[in-house]
């Protein structure tokens, strides 16, 4: 499922198109959650995932969002979510997790 943003930004949640070494870079790098986490893991956690979401900006990873179902306690939770730095501003972020919790296969679970 993809969907365009203004100012040629796109959401799309193609598992596929997701640039796993970007996205280790920002979490064990730049994030306060998860740092020093190995690509080993964020590979295994990206693939493990009830869904991930990217947004992209002519071609490059600007953002990401992971989540993650726990069917045993009805739990649907959002992680790893980010926007770079660079492209915050102009309500990306809001979009990015409105497409990962309104649209798409977990929307109808409810969140918590």
């Amino acid at each position: 499922m993809r969907r365009e943003l203004p100012g040629g930004y796109e959401l799309d949640d193609d598992r596929g198109r997701v640039d796993r070494a970007a996205v280790h870079r920002f979490i064990a790098e730049d994030s306060y959650w998860a740092q020093g986490r190995t690509r080993e893991r964020m590979d295994e956690l990206i693939g493990s995932a009830a869904r991930v979401v990217g947004l992209y900006h002519a071609g490059a990873q600007t953002g990401f969002s992971r989540t993650v179902d726990v069917p045993d306690a009805n739990l649907v939770y959002l992680a790893d979510f980010y926007v770079l730095p660079e492209h915050r501003g102009g309500g990306r972020g809001g979009e990015l997790v409105r497409f990962t919790t309104d649209e798409g296969p977990l929307a109808a679970r409810g969140w918590n």
